[in-house]
């Protein structure tokens, strides 16, 4: 046998096998998740950048376009410091959260994060003029929390998917 949990309890002067596989730790990075998952993306869209912002900032079509979207409301127009309550069907349950406008720059960057929730993140809207059109590139990074930790994993990857589909659903939206 070999490794640090064997040189740990070889030291101590024990021989046994289960107490090396009990002892080992893997080192930092090595057969872990990372603490944060990151998604990012990037759509093409045949409309000027105003109108792929408008449609982003537009809480009412919110549900036309993100798929687990069941309410969300703003007491205020959209800008920095704004609060958003809204509330999620994510893996089967129905979740609560609320967000904060973070940062807000018409027609070029909305970023939100989440203040309350079983999910923190951020997410980060950034969009350029491109061919005609505009280019959205989009950065979601999170961290599970309570319950939703324990499938981080299938989280993550159920996330990345519904991304996808959604901001699809939006380019079709807008390009109708």
């Amino acid at each position: 046998m070999n490794g640090p949990g064997w040189i740990r309890t070889s030291d101590l002067g024990i021989k046994s096998p289960l107490l090396y596989q009990l002892s080992y730790r893997p080192p930092k990075g090595e057969g872990t998740l990372p603490p944060v998952v990151r998604i990012e993306l990037t759509i093409d869209m045949a409309r000027p950048a105003e109108d792929v912002f408008e449609c982003l900032v537009d809480l009412e079509r919110l549900p036309e376009w993100q798929s687990s979207v069941l309410d969300v409301h703003a007491d205020e127009p959209l800008a920095e410091g704004v609060r958003i309550s809204e509330r999620r069907r994510v893996m089967g349950r129905e979740v609560q959260n609320e967000l904060e406008v973070t940062g807000f720059d018409p027609p070029r960057q909305l970023t939100l994060k989440a203040l309350k929730g079983p999910v923190r993140f951020t997410v980060v809207h950034r969009l350029a003029e491109a061919d005609g059109g505009t280019r959205l590139h989009v950065a979601a990074e999170g961290k599970a929390g309570g319950f939703m930790k324990l499938g981080e994993p299938m989280l993550a990857r159920s996330a990345e998917s519904e991304l996808r589909k959604d901001f699809e659903r939006l380019k079709q939206l807008l390009e109708c």
